[in-house]
C-alpha cells in the first residue's frame, strides 16, 4: 500500500494554509491555489503528509504537534525518509507511528510554538 504523497505550506504573508504541490522558480517557493493560479508560498511551513490520521481521524504532516494520552506534545518531523515524533519533556523520539496510535493533532510548529514550550 502506498501512501498518497501531498504537501501544504502557508501563502506569503498570510495565515493560510494551502495544500497542493510546492515547486521553485527563479528563487520564489510555489503552490497552485484552487483556480490554478501561482501563489507564493512560505518555504520553511512546507510540510509533506505522513500518510497517518491522528485518533480524530485528521491527516498528520510535518510540523504538526500531536498531544498523546498522557499529555505529552509531540512534535512531528521529516528526516531522511522518515516521520518521527519527538518529545523534549521525554528527550525522546520515536517512530510518528508510535505516537499517533494514541495522539491528536493540536497545532502546528508554525501557528502554536508556544506547544513546545518544555514544562517549568
Amino acid at each position: 500500500m502506498s501512501r498518497e504523497v501531498k504537501f501544504r505550506a502557508k501563502v506569503l504573508n498570510t495565515n493560510n494554509w494551502i495544500y497542493r504541490q510546492p515547486f521553485h522558480i527563479r528563487g520564489t517557493w510555489y503552490m497552485y491555489n484552487q483556480l490554478w493560479d501561482m501563489v507564493p508560498i512560505e518555504h520553511k511551513t512546507i510540510g509533506q503528509f505522513s500518510g497517518l490520521l491522528d485518533i480524530k481521524g485528521n491527516q498528520i504532516y510535518d510540523g504538526d504537534l500531536l498531544k498523546d494520552d498522557e499529555n505529552f506534545i509531540w512534535e512531528v518531523c521529516y528526516k531522511q525518509g522518515m516521520f518521527y515524533a519527538k518529545c523534549d519533556d521525554l528527550l525522546a523520539l520515536q517512530m510518528l507511528s508510535t505516537v499517533n496510535l494514541y495522539g491528536v493533532v493540536v497545532g502546528n510548529t508554525f501557528d502554536n510554538p508556544e506547544l513546545l514550550e518544555v514544562a517549568q
